[in-house]
């Protein structure tokens, strides 16, 4: 597994269902990661690519529905910022003009910069907890 995307005590949420769905976002980008850099063709980073948007997806309407069951201050926001993720990553698996080593780098580069702080940040802070030192990805 790559450690860039390996599961950390820190990165708890104190919800178990909101914490298995991030370390299984984990460990997606790890596969992903571990296809990319092994060299295993367009097709299994395609596969890779297909199972980290239906599982951003999913999560994502899943973690919602919790923060709304909570009445979390900050639910409209963090639904906007996920809309924002989404977007941003369907148009990174759509986006082909890039080339694909381009594509491979720009893909895994949105997890560490963009996915790992949103789950390490910006959900600690909607569940009320401070986001700890050297969790931003």
């Amino acid at each position: 597994m790559d450690a860039r995307f390996a599961w950390k005590p820190a990165y708890e949420t104190g919800d178990e269902r909101v914490d298995r769905q991030h370390q299984e976002l984990l460990v997606l980008g790890g596969l992903l990661s571990e296809a990319v850099e092994c060299g295993l063709g367009e097709e299994v980073v395609d596969e890779a690519v297909q199972a980290l948007l239906d599982y951003v997806d999913y999560h994502f309407r899943d973690e919602e529905r919790y923060m709304r069951s909570i009445a979390c201050d900050l639910f409209q926001a963090h639904c906007r910022e996920h809309r924002h993720l989404a977007a941003e990553l369907s148009a990174l698996a759509e986006d082909r003009d890039l080339g694909f080593s381009r594509f491979e780098h720009e893909l895994l580069k949105w997890l560490e910069t963009r996915l790992i702080p949103h789950m390490t940040n910006d959900d600690m802070q909607a569940f009320g907890l401070k986001p700890r030192p050297g969790c931003g990805g």
